[in-house]
């Protein structure tokens, strides 16, 4: 299991024009061995990115010294396969828990919704496993447009995309939910198994064969063990501008796992109604496939996301608390060592705590991050595919050229305003589709029956950025 700098750290803080967000690192450092952070990004491309991945999160056995992402491993229960991603349509939105749908009403501000209406939601289709609880909001999708010109580097440039109609889940993914499937697969998630060292890159088994004999039993015993990366306030004022400072607030917890999000002792007994966390992508993958659904594609996540408001900062307007009012599980305080509880959460908050977006979707901001099945590549906007994207064929991140990443979207509870606000519907982040972390979760889409669907790289090939030297894809 392998964490990259720039997917662990979801709080990086930008000296850019744009806001930034906190997230967790992802690459790690030969001293530290598995950390690292997808965040934000810092004043111009490489500062930004380093800042980015300041705030990600820890890797078991990473980092430019260890090594950058591990092979992919073999999921440990096999579960049905799920429908594909989306094409086409208009935009605007409605409700169904069942085969039909209702319109719901936008939030925050609605005068610049694009063309939003009721309409009569499609049935369902059929191959949604009807153990699943979650109940789905119809997208009629429609034009919109995808980024933003005031965010980080990787955000621009703004440009037109059009994403065919669509269910989304109205929630994150519960506790509750993910019980439901490992109950009826015996599922083991990633964070649940042991690391292999056959696993990670000839780079990293290089690396750590090089180490000394009593430096590398100790590696062995305490970061090739089940556990997952894990956000742990410092006790004294950080630096969050130095390099690789993201080290002081993320670790890699031996036991943590989705039934014990911060280690032995924790718990989701009080928390099911809570997103799951903890689960990597390839988690996700498997879990869609016995729903019937799948992962939405970062042009859905992000048409969704905005809930018909055309550029608007965040997912409700243009003002971070309109009213004074919170509207989403974010950080208040001075990050990352000191969180007020402004909005009564310190981590992960119940899903619907918070106010839906124009769509009736909820926790599109903040919360935990989500996982969208696109690669993620630094500069993927500079082709402005239009029709129904599914992102690049390829990974790229120039902090961490031989990391293969999925898209993040959403940001969560460390985003901090000051540091950074990746919580932006425009905001992007890239996170290695092995790491499980205590700040990132996911929720499904499904197609509409009939239509056709994206064809995004599967999930079964690896990208191959290390072979890309230009910053364009």
């Amino acid at each position: 299991m392998a964490i990259s700098m720039a997917g662990l750290c979801g709080c990086s803080k930008s000296n850019s024009t744009g806001p930034a967000d906190e997230k967790a690192p992802q690459a790690a450092t030969s001293e530290h061995l598995g950390l690292q952070d997808t965040g934000s990004i810092t004043s111009e491309s490489t500062s930004k990115q380093t800042q980015q991945s300041a705030s990600a999160g820890p890797n078991p056995v990473t980092a430019s010294k260890v090594g950058t992402s591990a092979k992919k491993r073999e999921s440990a229960a096999s579960v049905p396969e799920s429908s594909a991603p989306v094409a086409e349509s208009s935009a605007l939105v409605a409700e169904s828990s069942a085969p039909v749908a209702e319109s719901s009403a936008p939030v925050a501000e609605s005068a610049d919704k694009m063309g939003v209406k009721a309409t009569a939601a499609p049935p369902l289709p059929k191959t949604i496993n009807p153990a699943v609880g979650i109940k789905m909001i119809y997208l009629t999708g429609g034009e919109f447009l995808m980024g933003s010109d005031a965010g980080f580097p990787e955000e621009k440039p703004v440009h037109p995309v059009k994403v065919a109609p669509f269910f989304m889940d109205e929630t994150e993914v519960t506790n509750a939910e993910w019980k439901k499937f490992a109950d009826a697969t015996g599922y083991v998630t990633t964070a649940e198994r042991k690391p292999k060292f056959e696993d990670f890159t000839q780079e990293t088994q290089d690396h750590i064969n090089a180490l000394p004999a009593a430096e590398r039993k100790e590696l062995f015993k305490t970061k090739f063990v089940p556990g997952a990366v894990i956000f742990t306030p410092p006790t004294s004022r950080v630096e969050t501008r130095e390099h690789g400072s993201f080290m002081q607030w993320w670790s890699w917890v031996a036991g943590a796992d989705w039934k014990h999000p911060l280690g032995p002792g924790s718990s989701i007994k009080d928390l099911m109604d809570h997103p799951v966390v903890n689960i990597s992508w390839d988690d996700a993958q498997a879990y869609c496939k016995w729903a019937g659904k799948r992962l939405p594609t970062e042009a859905e996540w992000e048409f969704a996301a905005r809930g018909g408001l055309k550029e608007k900062t965040y997912v409700w307007g243009s003002q971070l608390r309109p009213g004074r009012k919170h509207m989403a599980n974010i950080w208040q305080g001075e990050f990352p060592q000191t969180n007020t509880k402004g909005d009564g959460y310190v981590m992960s908050s119940p899903v619907k705590t918070y106010p839906a977006n124009g769509y009736g979707l909820y926790d599109m901001s903040g919360n935990v991050w989500e996982w969208c099945s696109d690669w993620y590549h630094y500069r993927y906007f500079d082709k402005k595919e239009f029709d129904n994207p599914v992102g690049p064929d390829t990974s790229f991140d120039p902090l961490e050229p031989g990391v293969d990443k999925r898209v993040t979207k959403g940001g969560s509870f460390l985003c901090n305003d000051s540091y950074c606000s990746r919580y932006r519907p425009g905001a992007r982040g890239g996170t290695t589709p092995d790491t499980g972390l205590n700040h990132t979760g996911f929720r499904c889409v499904v197609s509409v029956e009939g239509k056709a669907e994206p064809k995004a790289a599967t999930p079964d090939t690896p990208a191959t950025p290390s072979a890309e030297k230009t910053p364009a894809p």
